[in-house]
């Protein structure tokens, strides 16, 4: 559904940074009276936290009569005036803005015939198009080189420099290229693993070999630009956490950071890279079981200087999601519930309309169930199997349907229980070929719900626990296991401690050994 003119305006004027505001408004000071009515428009959407339509108009009008599509204009201008601003503001502070402003500068020179100061201006553009691998600009900046030589009838220079501009031509076009086949490999095993995430099908091993069997894949020397090396390296640290390769994972994810940190000025061009490269090693050190690098790789998005507003969501968003699966890991759900409701109140500077919660739902489950929070753990469970089923979600319902299970049986609704083990087993069955795992959880949880003794209950969850241990050593059974740790739940029933209690055993246990 299109937008109207007053949600655009309220969601750019909402998204700027302070920075931007600021910019705006000094941009504007000399027109800021009380007949000018776009920058009383900026400023009252800027201070409502929800659209008001009818306050709005009310505010720029008073009680006037609003002639035709006289409001719908004045918030198109508004928004034209913001977008006009934002360009301006780019121009300034991005390399990418700068160089385009340049070569629009060289051609305003060429049109005037100020042949000389035109080829100042390509040298100049050319040294910082080279810094920061602009190699598209490059080559407009050697069809440049030509186009005034052949202007100025300059023959000497053709006879001396074209061989040399057109090997450079064919260096950056193998470039571009380059940089082309990695970005195009890293799309095709990202919705490989979106797509078939919790599967270990065909379809993924034969991306996950094609990808990894091409000669360009061979050395990172293959990669022949800082960009395509970065690219280079976020397609091996997916294909190694898809084939669960976790210590690879952990290499490459090292490896990347570090070449980034090598050409910091690219790293402030383009900070969203390093976000979500932060990210993925945040995971890789989880994955490994270094904890002390966990947290420090946590700390790393503090010192992250968003440049968006965007920027600042995605450091939110990977921080919060970090934090929350090292509390998961580590059995510190008390903690991770005081982070999730610190949460909460911190995303409240977004808007919520550009802030995904329906990625968090299952985060926020985790927290409350083990805190013991079973209701509101039970909410989050609801909400994201309600979520839009989008063909990244489809393999994780089965799981979801085992979880909530598990939450009904803490909470003692025994009667309940007995209508969704039925529901379970049919969808089950619906969907494909149940797996052992998911018929030991379900026998489980079918038997103990009944009245049975303490005895019984142990003997029971011993033997549950022992086919779930025997199921993990099987690769085509252990994908359940990455999102909740059916073991240590199964555990906690035979011991009769907390969930959060014995996965606090399991990970001391291994940081001892």
């Amino acid at each position: 559904m299109a937008k109207t003119p007053s949600q655009k305006l309220f969601q750019i004027i909402h998204h700027l940074t302070p920075a931007e505001k600021r910019y705006f408004s000094l941009r504007h000071a000399k027109s800021q009276d009380e007949d000018n009515k776009y920058i009383k428009l900026f400023n009252v959407i800027e201070k409502m936290e929800t659209l008001n339509e009818a306050a709005l108009q009310k505010a720029i009008y008073g009680t006037k009569k609003v002639e035709g599509k006289k409001f719908s204009e004045l918030k198109n201008y508004c928004y034209q005036l913001i977008l006009s601003m934002l360009q301006d503001y780019d121009n300034e502070n991005s390399v990418e803005y700068k160089l385009k402003n340049q070569l629009l500068q060289i051609k305003s020179l060429y049109k005037r015939a100020f042949y000389d100061d035109a080829q100042i201006m390509i040298e100049k553009t050319f040294k910082l198009a080279t810094q920061y691998e602009q190699f598209e600009t490059i080559l407009e900046l050697l069809r440049w080189k030509k186009q005034i030589a052949y202007a100025k009838g300059d023959i000497g220079f053709f006879d001396t420099e074209l061989e040399s501009i057109a090997n450079q031509e064919k260096i950056y076009l193998e470039k571009i290229q380059n940089i082309q086949f990695y970005k195009n490999s890293f799309h095709k095993v990202y919705t490989a693993i979106r797509k078939y995430r919790l599967l270990d099908n065909k379809e993924l091993q034969g991306v996950l070999q094609e990808v990894s069997d091409a000669a360009q894949f061979s050395s990172i020397d293959k990669a022949i630009s800082f960009s395509a090396k970065v690219i280079y390296l976020r397609v091996w640290s997916l294909c190694s956490y898809a084939l669960r390769d976790n210590e690879r994972f952990y290499q490459h994810g090292k490896l990347l950071l570090e070449l980034m940190l090598s050409k910091p000025e690219l790293l402030k061009e383009d900070v969203s890279e390093y976000i979500s490269a932060n990210s993925n090693f945040v995971v890789a050190c989880m994955l490994t079981e270094r904890t002390t690098e966990t947290m420090l790789a946590l700390e790393n998005f503090k010192l992250v200087t968003p440049k968006t507003n965007d920027d600042k969501l995605k450091v939110h968003r990977q921080y919060y999601q970090g934090v929350f699966e090292l509390c998961q890991n580590t059995g510190d759900f008390e903690k991770g519930y005081k982070m999730m409701h610190l949460h909460f109140k911190e995303r409240q500077q977004f808007d919520l309309q550009l802030f995904n919660t329906q990625a968090f739902y299952y985060a926020y489950f985790y927290m409350s169930f083990g805190s013991g929070h079973y209701d509101e753990a039970l909410d989050y469970l609801n909400e994201w199997l309600s979520s839009e089923r989008t063909v990244d979600r489809m393999d994780l319902q089965a799981l979801a349907q085992l979880l909530s299970l598990i939450i009904h049986f803490e909470k003692g609704n025994t009667i309940l229980l007995e209508s969704l083990l039925r529901s379970t087993t049919r969808y089950l069955n619906k969907r494909s070929k149940v797996t052992e795992f998911e018929r030991e959880i379900i026998k489980f949880i079918k038997k103990a719900s009944v009245s049975i003794n303490r005895k019984e209950l142990r003997e029971l969850a011993e033997n549950v626990k022992l086919s779930l241990e025997k199921l993990s050593e099987d690769s085509s059974q252990v994908s359940f296991l990455q999102y909740f740790d059916f073991v240590a739940w199964i555990e906690s029933k035979l011991t009769s401690q907390s969930f959060a209690a014995i996965v606090q055993q399991k990970f001391q246990s291994k940081q001892n050994n």
